[in-house]
């Protein structure tokens, strides 16, 4: 078996995203219930409240390094010319990029649409599409980088 191509690693990607944002939509639903109201984002990184967005973004550096590196775990046989010190390179660069993107949809959106709260399953869903997006990107550009 060869080194995926560019279409299948695009369907693999999306595939792994879908899951991903169901997965971890459940995970967040069940760790956040019993709160009715929820605030997307803050005025301040200080503020003090738990916000949806605030809770994806460590959620999102930690599934960036996981799948970074379960990506090239499960294609190491094909880029034998590829080690664990650029691996985790790309890992910690995919991590600061998911930080930095996170921390940039969280100030715009406070921008836009100032303290709106949602519901448990308002903030399950958020949380999961941003799950489901970060693991969908990290899988693609790792294996789009690694094959190079």
């Amino acid at each position: 078996m060869a080194f995926p191509s560019q279409t299948e690693i695009v369907k693999a990607s999306v595939v792994q995203a879908a899951i991903n944002a169901v997965v971890n939509g459940v995970i967040n639903y069940f760790m956040i219930r019993g709160t009715e109201v929820h605030l997307v984002t803050a005025d301040s990184i200080t503020s003090g409240n738990d916000t949806v967005v605030g809770h994806a973004v460590i959620t999102a550096m930690i599934l960036a390094v996981i799948f970074t590196l379960l990506g090239f775990k499960a294609h190491r046989k094909h880029l034998p010319e590829v080690g664990w010190r650029r691996v985790c390179g790309l890992a910690m660069h995919n991590a600061i990029y998911a930080f930095g993107l996170m921390i940039i949809a969280g100030v715009l959106w406070q921008k836009l649409f100032p303290n709106i709260t949602v519901g448990t399953v308002g903030a399950a869903t958020i949380a999961g599409l941003i799950a489901g997006a970060v693991s969908g990107i990290t899988h693609y550009g790792t294996l789009t980088r690694l094959s190079e």
